[in-house]
């Protein structure tokens, strides 16, 4: 593919849009940047499709590209002459998952999860303005069915009754053997699958089991450092302005570093 001329401009890669409060709203989710536009430059955007140099800009629009300087502040557009930041790249490696996966990844990256404490005191305000759902979805004419009770006898039962949905982290440091344990029993390699055409497959526990798992390294005088917060469950919910809802650890990214977000009103164009 031939480079594209000195000065030319095209729209970036990982844009969506929508209505927000009445306003068209581009949002970047590369970058974290949204900004309220007006319908018709929905129009300018569309023609960045692909890279256009300044004679192919002055021959459409009759204006130099620097008049466009404000959509490439925005990051709606990007130069030739920039080197693409790490995160487009690797956003652009999920070509097949874009638009969905790629928003939806960097949209809820870098979420605040709240202290319990503090968790219970902002649902029970909310509690006293928006009516708590059920608690069980009931569906009156599906048959039902009635079981025995559970009885916990075996060990693997009463791991799996002792597991809860929530976590708390432990200040301590990890010794070294059980982080090794924690990791082998969660996310370790049991064996390997060999497939046709596609070589070996690891074969693993599942992955959510190592979701809350968060370990560092750093040197000290004498050796290597090693500290760990685990758990084997999600964590605590937390406030959402569309509903109760809850959220869970979210799987690496790969290299993609979360965007910068804000509650504040994106700016106007």
């Amino acid at each position: 593919m031939p480079s594209p001329a000195p000065g030319s401009l095209r729209r970036a890669r990982h844009l969506v849009s929508y209505w927000h409060a009445g306003h068209l709203v581009v949002h970047n989710y590369a970058t974290g940047v949204r900004v309220e536009i007006d319908p018709t430059v929905a129009a300018v955007l569309h023609f960045f499709e692909n890279w256009r140099s300044p004679g192919e800009v002055r021959a459409r629009f009759g204006v130099a590209p620097t008049r466009f300087a404000r959509l490439v502040d925005a990051t709606l557009l990007e130069r030739a002459s920039k080197t693409p930041a790490p995160v487009t790249a690797a956003l652009d490696a999920w070509a097949g998952w874009n638009p969905a996966a790629g928003f939806f990844h960097m949209s809820t990256r870098g979420e605040r999860f709240l202290d319990p404490l503090e968790t219970g005191r902002l649902l029970q305000r909310k509690a006293r303005a928006v009516s708590v759902p059920e608690r069980v979805k009931r569906y009156p004419d599906a048959k039902r069915l009635s079981f025995d009770p559970l009885r916990v006898e075996r060990d693997l039962q009463r791991v799996l009754a002792e597991r809860r949905t929530w976590r708390t982290f432990a200040r301590a440091p990890l010794p070294l053997p059980a982080l090794g344990e924690l990791l082998g029993w969660t996310s370790g390699v049991q064996q390997w699958a060999r497939l046709r055409g596609q070589g070996e497959l690891p074969m693993r526990r599942r992955r959510q089991e190592v979701r809350g798992t968060r370990s560092s390294c750093t040197s000290a005088p004498g050796g290597s450092k090693v500290s760990s917060q685990a758990s084997i469950t999600t964590p605590p919910p937390t406030m959402r302005s569309s509903g109760w809802s809850g959220t869970s650890g979210r799987p690496a990214s790969g290299g993609i570093c979360p965007a910068s977000s804000s509650t504040k009103a994106p700016p106007r164009w």
